[in-house]
């Protein structure tokens, strides 16, 4: 301690504590009050402790704005509670007990000086703890405890609600449960719990809850052990506020849960308890406090319940008689309730691996249940599809299995496939129990790991090299039988959803796979029999058949839209869309949206046979324009098709085609042209700049002729030349090529007057205008794709 010299209030306040130069560091002040951060000033800090006199005033933090300056940017007391932290190496932050809201940081040029600080701060809270009354020893809470009778519940209550502070909560509690005092309190609610009247009834209600909500993990297990759970629980049913048409018998339901409960496969002692204890914390949270919990002691029970399963975890774990005897006694047990137990307890063990995180942990956890042999026990559950708990439980296992074993489950799947035995194969009967399933939440599972087992761009299957061996297992050996349905009728609910996992399941496959599932569909002729399922009187069924069209449209694949095209796909499609009328409803909205995805697309074939084929089920349709709109454009490529003659088949990669030669014609014409003129007499030059002969014939009498080229006669073009012969211009307009090339003959000349100059001012003219004839014509083609 150091005084300061010159001040006077120094020998009365006290001394400041010394922190080297660091003896007062340099820190800049922000305070938060509503949720918004302030600047309040940069000044240095220094601790003012109290002498040993008793009325000296208690420890301050001081920021000054300078080492001798008496200006104060902020001045507040030192707290006993533990509410300092660092949150970074250079910022000390606190937040004042009585004021929730406001909390004070001190950023620092230094990351020891704020340890520094700290440390300081810390021995000034143990010296005020040691020095107060209510921090002294569970002894002096101890004294303050009423003894526990009828006429002192009041002020036992009042007691406990007055504590706020959590180390004070802390030490309240090991005074309870000292010397028994908890035990005489909760035999004292027990009793008055079970007198008749209101007014008592309420007491130890209100008594029996204000123990709880001190929050502390001791004393809650305190209370749920088997000594004292049954008294507590009797005390919070005994709620006289409660409507009395809705209470029911908690503590005989607690004691006949216990009596029930099992043990297929023995457990340890402790394991046994924290069971018990983590089911009694559960059932007393969700039905007897749901409303009455606060933050703190909801966020004690979880705590509480999350330690407990990774001890319970951590001890199965590690006991090897424990994972050994469960999937012996799986694999080689016939009684079917026992296996269902067995096959819970497998579930229940795999959800405690919650606790673990995603971290590395979880991973090991499921590797160590696949070396004891866990997947061929859920191939043997999976034999069990009448029973709803076995199923419920194997597909859970298999989840888990998929998600922290993505490799060893599929490689697995691929080992027993191979083999000659079907039964033990996974996927079949993962395939066979989605098939024979009745319960819909368990069919949605098995769908939905079908489809995890074979989505192979997982990043966890990146370096997996049998993604391939797995698609090609899957397709030749257990599509067919999973896609059988589709062409059955469903006359009930149950087979209305089966094929709409199904049809789920190829939507999905469409998406994910490319040449496996094509093949698949257009060889097995999938796309009729899911359009059957159109007419499900089940509307969920016919917008699944919607969504597989939707996403088969927007692979953008010839072979679909070819098949599609020839078998008249559209057509039931559309019937169901007249006959839904105009209702606004899920299923007129799909088959709209897909229709704008087939505009978007520019499908030609698809929207030719739409107003070709099928424009009576639309016609009448006017609410939406997106019919409107596949009819012009169908119109105006109709259109250019007969204006221009060019375009021989109706697909866009035929079009885009011609298009394209066309242009490489012209490119290519620009190309021997340059070479023309580069080889041209420098002395004569009145041949420059024509454009190449594109046919002669052969009978022609001609004395000179300047680029010739012979074109294949399907791509001859009608083309405007001129030819240069000695000193006269003549002008001949060659006309497309026929079959016979005996048909072409010259248009007639004309003699060139006026010079030089007049002859090349008319050729660069007959140029110009030819090229802008060749340019609107490829522009046309391009506008009209």
């Amino acid at each position: 301690h150091e005084a300061k010299d010159g001040d006077e209030s120094s020998d009365e306040e006290g001394e400041d504590l010394e922190l080297d130069d660091e003896t007062f560091p340099v820190v800049k002040v922000f305070q938060c009050s509503k949720e918004a951060w302030q600047d309040v000033g940069v000044g240095r800090v220094f601790i003012q402790c109290s002498n040993d006199s008793p009325h000296a005033p208690p420890e301050l933090l001081v920021v000054n704005v300078a080492k001798d300056s008496d200006e104060c940017i902020m001045r507040v007391p030192v707290f006993e509670e533990d509410v300092y932290r660092v949150d970074q190496p250079t910022l000390l932050m606190w937040r004042e007990p009585t004021l929730d809201d406001d909390q004070v940081a001190l950023s620092f040029v230094k990351s020891h000086c704020c340890a520094k600080v700290l440390e300081v701060l810390h021995v000034i809270q143990k010296k005020l703890r040691e020095t107060s009354d209510d921090f002294k020893t569970v002894s002096s809470f101890k004294e303050r405890l009423p003894i526990p009778n009828v006429a002192n519940l009041p002020r036992i209550q009042n007691l406990l609600n007055s504590i706020e502070n959590r180390f004070h909560k802390e030490r309240l509690a090991e005074a309870m449960m000292a010397d028994g005092y908890l035990d005489k309190l909760m035999d004292l609610i027990d009793a008055c719990a079970d007198l008749e009247g209101d007014e008592l009834c309420g007491v130890a209600y209100n008594t029996a809850l204000s123990v709880v909500m001190l929050g502390e993990p001791s004393l809650i297990e305190k209370l749920f052990s088997d000594e004292l759970v049954f008294k507590l629980v009797a005390a919070l049913q005994s709620n006289p506020w409660a409507l009395r048409t809705c209470q029911a018998d908690h503590v005989a339901y607690l004691k006949e849960a216990e009596k029930q409960c099992a043990q297929p496969v023995p457990v340890p002692s402790d394991v046994r308890e924290k069971v018990l204890l983590n089911f009694r914390l559960k059932y007393v949270k969700d039905h007897l406090l749901l409303s009455s919990l606060d933050d703190t002691a909801f966020q004690t029970f979880s705590s509480v319940i999350s330690y407990n399963n990774l001890e319970i975890l951590t001890t199965l774990q590690h006991d090897p008689d424990f994972m050994k005897t469960l999937f012996e006694r799986l694999g080689k047990e016939t009684d079917v309730s026992l296996i269902e137990s067995l096959a819970r307890l497998l579930r229940e063990t795999c959800e405690l691996s919650r606790v673990l995180g995603p971290d590395p942990s979880r991973v090991i956890f499921y590797a160590e249940l696949q070396q004891h042999g866990v997947l061929p026990v859920i191939t043997k559950l999976f034999q069990y599809v009448d029973n709803h708990n076995i199923m419920l439980s194997a597909t859970d296992v298999l989840h888990n299995m998929l998600q922290f074993a993505p490799k060893e489950t599929r490689s697995f799947m691929l080992h027993t496939d191979s083999e000659k035995d079907k039964k033990r194969s996974l996927l079949r009967a993962v395939v066979v129990a989605m098939l024979g399933s009745r319960e819909p939440g368990v069919r949605e599972q098995l769908c939905d790991i079908i489809k995890g087992v074979i989505d192979t761009e997982l990043e966890s299957l990146a370096k997996w090299d049998k993604r391939d061996d797995l698609l090609d297992m899957l397709y030749e050996k257990h599509m067919v039988m999973l896609t059988k349905p589709l062409g059955e009728p469903a006359d009930n609910e149950h087979s209305a959803a089966l094929q709409n996992a199904i049809v789920d399941i190829l939507t999905f496959c469409v998406e994910k796979h490319s040449y496996r599932i094509k093949y698949y569909v257009l060889g097995n002729n999938i796309l009729r029999k899911t359009m059957g399922l159109l007419q499900s009187p089940f509307r969920y069924v016919s917008l699944g058949v919607v969504r597989f069209l939707r996403a088969i449209v927007k692979k953008r694949d010839e072979f679909y839209i070819r098949h599609m095209d020839q078998y008249e796909i559209l057509e039931p499609l559309l019937r169901t869309f007249k006959e839904n009328g105009n209702r606004y409803n899920m299923l007129n909205s799909a088959i709209i949206d897909f229709f704008n995805v087939l505009l978007l697309q520019n499908d030609h074939i698809l929207i030719k046979a739409t107003v070709e084929k099928h424009w009576d089920y639309v016609k009448d349709v006017s609410y939406v324009n997106v019919f409107d709109a596949i009819k012009n454009k169908y119109e105006k490529r109709k259109e250019f098709q007969e204006q221009s003659g060019r375009i021989p088949t109706d697909t866009a990669d035929q079009v885009g085609t011609d298009v394209e030669d066309h242009v490489f014609d012209e490119e290519e014409d620009d190309e021997e042209e340059a070479n023309t003129r580069s080889n041209a007499d420098d002395g004569s030059r009145l041949g420059e700049g024509l454009r190449p002969i594109r046919s002669v014939d052969e009978d022609e009498d001609t004395d000179k002729v300047v680029g010739v080229r012979i074109t294949p006669k399907h791509k001859r073009k009608a083309v405007g030349i001129k030819i240069q012969i000695g000193g006269d211009a003549v002008a001949a307009h060659s006309a497309k090529s026929s079959t016979s090339s005996s048909s072409s003959s010259s248009s007639g000349t004309h003699a060139g007057s006026n010079g030089l100059a007049g002859k090349k001012r008319r050729r660069d003219e007959d140029d110009t205008g030819e090229d802008a004839d060749r340019s609107k014509r490829v522009k046309s083609t391009e506008a009209a794709e």
